[in-house]
Formats: structure tokens, sequence, C-alpha cells
């Protein structure tokens, strides 16, 4: 938890600049995957599923 903590501090500071931060844990970004082509889709749930805790 730590880590994320450090991110959104890190993601808060920059806020505004030029260059944008954004970040996800990787079930969170995988998820995003469900939105495109049907393999892709499918690959990310495949992913997601493998390492669920």
């Amino acid at each position: 938890m730590r880590h994320r903590n450090e991110i959104a501090r890190f993601a808060g500071a920059t806020a505004g600049d030029e260059v944008k931060f954004h970040f996800a844990s990787y079930r969170e970004w995988l998820g995003t995957w469900r939105g495109l082509d049907s393999n892709i889709a499918a690959h990310g749930q495949a992913i997601i599923e493998m390492f669920a805790p």
C-alpha cells in the first residue's frame, strides 16, 4: 500500500503539468482491455484469472 500512496502523491504533485501522469494497478489496467478487440479482451481476462489471489 505504501507504493500506491507514493504514486498517488506523485500524481497530485504533477497535476496540471504539461505531461499528464496516470497510474493504475495491473488489474485496473487489464480491465480497460474489455472495451477493445474481443481477442485482446479475452487475453486480458485470462491474465487476470491466472494471477487472481
